[in-house]
């Protein structure tokens, strides 16, 4: 449970990337978490539950975790199944819902 919620708040850092990246029209650069704040749920500043520490890196760069295994690539959206029938249908839509129970 750990490791997904500390995906789930990489994820949720990457998306306050985005959104200051984009608020100030931005390509380059690194935002600092009082930058991010303001895009965070509460103006909080996330922390991962296992005590690791989160490297908000450049806009070029992935948010990343000190914790072993903490990483946004290893939080699928959907189980290894519903990937396999999205690769033979094509149906993106299917996939999208049952990824959201």
């Amino acid at each position: 449970q750990d490791t997904y919620t500390c995906q789930y708040n990489q994820s949720m850092i990457e998306n306050a990337k985005n959104e200051w990246a984009n608020e100030h029209d931005l390509t380059e650069g690194t935002p600092s978490w009082e930058d991010l704040t303001p895009y965070l749920d509460d103006n909080m500043i996330l922390v991962c539950p296992s005590g690791g520490t989160y490297t908000i890196g450049s806009l070029q760069e992935p948010v990343s975790c000190s914790v072993d295994g903490h990483t946004i690539e290893q939080a699928p959206a959907w189980d290894e199944e519903d990937q396999g029938a999205e690769a033979d249908t094509g149906d993106t839509e299917v996939v999208e819902e049952a990824g959201v129970e």
